[in-house]
């Protein structure tokens, strides 16, 4: 994983896959996760606005696990346990 150590972002967009960010700052800047590998932001500021997007699979894959939640069944219990842990309870919910 490549680290970037107190970088200032502002209005850029940034593709976060494989990277570890510590003690940076964005301000208004969009963070683009592509789902090829998993990032980390670790004790950043985030100024304005800043957002994530989700491209490529990463999208996909959450898109897929919202509808599994949304029609029950089967599959709803697996999409509980991968967007919340098997122990979580209802405040530790991604939403």
């Amino acid at each position: 994983m490549q680290t970037i150590e107190k970088g200032s972002f502002i209005g850029e967009t940034i593709d976060v896959d494989g990277k570890e960010f510590r003690h940076c700052t964005f301000e208004r800047c969009v963070l683009r996760f592509h789902g090829r590998e998993t990032f980390a932001t670790i004790e950043c500021r985030f100024i304005d606005g800043c957002t994530l997007a989700l491209a490529d699979h990463a999208g996909v894959v959450v898109e897929q696990l919202r509808a599994f939640l949304g029609h029950g069944g089967g599959f709803a219990d697996a999409a509980r346990h991968f967007l919340y842990g098997p122990d979580a309870g209802p405040s530790a919910r991604l939403h």
